[in-house]
């Protein structure tokens, strides 16, 4: 039997027993206050307390957000917090291309006044500006920010203000991923021009594609709210815009389509191009023909930014919290 001796006190016989599994208990407390990087023994909680503080440099484990998007390299650059649209892709590749014309008078004048001529006035610049950048702003670069390569494909109309619409090309210019491709002449109609625009973007598809979501809109929107928190966005779907006022869903589709599709903007998953350019139904008035032929592609119809005509109000150029029209006067074709 050994003895051990303590300072001032006799002598007190433990067994080699003890003595080993006292031993090896304090062994196997510090060799885990070691490997968590804490004191073997820490003081109780104080002002001198040697428990660990969150901080800016704090290497407390950090739990993943289930909600977080993951992708080969990482996580999402974009705190999943700032995004209320989950369906949006990430990573991917985007198409937004700008339909009709550039420019276009603002709701200040009158029919009379501007003679039938909507487009390239020089009155428009100012609001024109304005519709640009919110585009670059509330659609183009949230979707950059979830790492997706969107290209921008602006057409448009001849006009004699060469230097005002050079400026307004140069906003879009400033995106890397733009082509310019104004038409040498006047569409005879709306049909004429979404017919034109679809034929450009085929084209650009065949040589930049293929593209997982493509938005096709107008100049004369200024966009109030990011695409990112469009509540009703389903980029699986073919969107309208949004329902049109609503006395027009009086008698709605039975899956909840109203009679009138606010035709503004419009989405569709990429590999849907083709079947759109076969069965063009973009109309405001087309929603319902769209729901049924679309869906026999595989495709449900829905809304981009609204289900709910009340968030409409009065009409699709009233005022509202997604967008403002700024030209509200229509020439019959509704470019």
């Amino acid at each position: 039997m050994r003895r051990s001796r303590l300072s001032g006190q006799g002598s007190i016989a433990l067994p080699l027993s003890v003595l080993l599994l006292a031993w090896r208990t304090l062994a196997a407390t510090a060799l885990r206050a070691h490997r968590h990087g804490l004191d073997p023994m820490p003081p109780a909680d104080g002002p001198d307390s040697a428990l660990p503080v969150a901080g800016p440099d704090s290497t407390l484990p950090v739990v993943a957000d289930p909600n977080a998007t993951l992708s080969a390299s990482g996580p999402s650059s974009t705190h999943p917090a700032a995004r209320t649209n989950s369906t949006l892709p990430v990573g991917g590749r985007i198409l937004v291309v700008l339909r009709g014309e550039a420019m276009r008078t603002p709701h200040t004048k009158s029919w009379r006044e501007v003679s039938g001529q909507l487009g390239c006035d020089k009155a428009g610049y100012d609001r024109q500006v304005a519709a640009s950048k919110s585009l670059m702003a509330n659609i183009v670069k949230p979707l950059e920010s979830i790492r997706n390569r969107v290209d921008l494909l602006v057409t448009n109309y001849p006009c004699k203000e060469g230097q005002l619409i050079e400026s307004i090309y140069s906003i879009y210019a400033a995106h890397r991923q733009t082509s310019i491709e104004p038409f040498q002449k006047r569409a005879r109609n709306q049909a004429e021009n979404m017919k034109w625009v679809l034929q450009r973007a085929v084209r650009r598809a065949s040589l930049q594609g293929p593209y997982d979501l493509i938005i096709i809109t107008r100049h004369d929107v200024i966009w109030r709210r990011r695409i990112d928190e469009w509540p009703a966005l389903d980029v699986r779907k073919f969107n309208y815009a949004s329902p049109c006022e609503a006395r027009t869903c009086h008698a709605p589709f039975p899956d909840g389509m109203c009679e009138c599709g606010n035709d503004l903007i419009h989405t569709m998953p990429g590999h849907m191009l083709d079947t759109f350019v076969k069965m063009p139904l973009w109309r405001h008035t087309k929603i319902l023909n769209a729901s049924r032929a679309y869906r026999q592609v595989g495709v449900d119809v829905g809304y981009a930014l609204t289900d709910d005509p009340e968030e409409i109000g009065e009409g699709v150029r009233a005022p509202n919290q997604y967008y403002e029209v700024y030209c509200s006067l229509d020439d019959g074709d509704g470019d």
